[in-house]
């Protein structure tokens, strides 16, 4: 996804889904954040689609103007699951 040209950075997480189990999430740093919108969302998953195997592709996109880091500044994963998990017990 770091290949799209208005991507400036990604992450992606599995997030618990009622359906499947699972699913893929994707946090989106985009170069310009002006331009955050569902038609950049959809831009973006199809080209997951063109360029990951089906079942590593985004089904939900999520913008962000930065992504948590762990003391060494590598991306926390940990801290956005966590995250998701209590969006998701909080919904329901």
């Amino acid at each position: 996804l770091r290949k799209h040209p208005d991507v400036k950075d990604a992450c992606v997480i599995g997030v618990p889904d009622k359906k499947q189990g699972s699913k893929v999430k994707a946090f989106i740093i985009l170069r310009d954040p002006s331009r955050k919108s569902d038609a950049m969302k959809e831009s973006i998953k199809a080209f997951g689609l063109e360029n990951l195997l089906k079942w590593e592709s985004p089904r939900e996109i999520e913008f962000r103007d930065d992504l948590p880091k762990t003391l060494v500044g590598k991306i926390n994963w940990k801290q956005l699951k966590d995250d998701e998990v209590a969006k998701l017990k909080q919904a329901s």
